[in-house]
């Protein structure tokens, strides 16, 4: 929020006064175009990032930037741990936090960022992986 009402401090700074008056307002217009596409890739990467959790694997997108995603999965039986990490206070307030899964694969922790209701997320891969364990040993392997 800083960054918005940058401008309008300079405005009553008299740091900008150096330039003349057009080059002020191309210097404002460029500071909120940055500010803009700031704004925009944040929103992409919030949009983009992806979790999927099926009853046989878990598949997560990462959209790093307008022309790079990373995507990871993980099949159930190769999950060794799921944790969260919480902390903060509008984290705690609004039920967000961190969920990690770690494996036993090539990829060894998959990090799911800023998870709504984080301990029913834990809970229910949790319960994924007892019915994997109990589909191998009762034999019902797809």
């Amino acid at each position: 929020m800083l960054m918005v009402f940058l401008p309008l401090i300079l405005k009553v700074l008299p740091l900008l006064n150096f330039m003349p008056s057009r080059f002020q307002i191309i210097t404002v217009v460029m500071w909120y175009l940055l500010i803009l596409s700031f704004v925009f890739d944040r929103f992409l990467s919030w949009f983009f990032n992806v979790y999927i959790v099926t009853d046989e694997r878990i598949i997560d997108v990462d959209f790093i930037s307008l022309v790079y995603r990373e995507t990871s999965q993980v099949a159930l039986d190769k999950i060794q741990d799921v944790t969260y990490k919480s902390g903060g206070l509008l984290k705690g307030l609004f039920d967000y936090s961190d969920v990690f899964v770690q494996t036993a694969a090539e990829i060894q922790t998959i990090e799911f960022e800023l998870v709504p209701h984080p301990a029913i997320v834990v809970k229910m891969i949790n319960q994924l992986i007892i019915q994997e364990e109990q589909e191998k040993i009762e034999g019902r392997v797809r």
